[in-house]
């Protein structure tokens, strides 16, 4: 059964305190800033060291910092990384 963040808050005993609710924007916002620097970063990094960054290594890049952040602070705001797909979801009320 799939519930939304807002039950699985509830039955886990969290409340909707104003703390838990800036960790979540904030994590948030620092996974959208990291996957925003290492997704540009990749292709900087050619360029400054004048050595070959291959289209492979631009695009695993990004998908390792993803991977990392879902680890490191998943259970935090959803780890969404994608500021549309969290407007989407508050849209239809799939979280507070």
């Amino acid at each position: 059964m799939l519930r939304t963040h807002a039950e699985r808050d509830q039955s886990a005993g969290y409340s909707r305190s104003g703390a838990r609710e800036w960790r979540r924007l904030l994590s948030e916002a620092w996974g959208t800033f990291l996957l925003v620097v290492v997704a540009s970063g990749a292709g900087i990094a050619g360029v400054i060291s004048n050595g070959p960054v291959t289209l492979g290594m631009k695009v695993v890049a990004p998908g390792i910092m993803v991977v990392a952040f879902i680890y490191f602070m998943g259970a935090v705001g959803g780890a969404h990384l994608n500021p549309v797909a969290t407007l989407a979801f508050a849209v239809r009320r799939n979280f507070p």
